[in-house]
């Protein structure tokens, strides 16, 4: 395994956690409403996004599909 296919499976699964506590989170809300919510989803997404486009850049990189950069 190459370093970015390596790369591309962490950010793959941090953005898996992200997800699923995202769900987790919304289950939980329904039964305990937080006020404090929207700022966990806020930064679950973020992160979740931000690993799912850098897995996905890895990912090309490991294909050989950007080799100049």
């Amino acid at each position: 395994m190459g370093e970015n296919e390596r790369k591309a499976a962490i950010a793959t699964g941090i953005a898996v956690i992200c997800a699923m506590f995202g769900i987790e989170s919304t289950v939980a809300h329904h039964h305990a409403p937080s006020p404090l919510s929207w700022l966990v989803w806020t930064l679950l997404g973020a992160v979740g996004g931000a690993s799912a486009l850098m897995a996905i850049v890895y990912r090309r990189r490991a294909k050989g599909g950007a080799r100049g950069r």
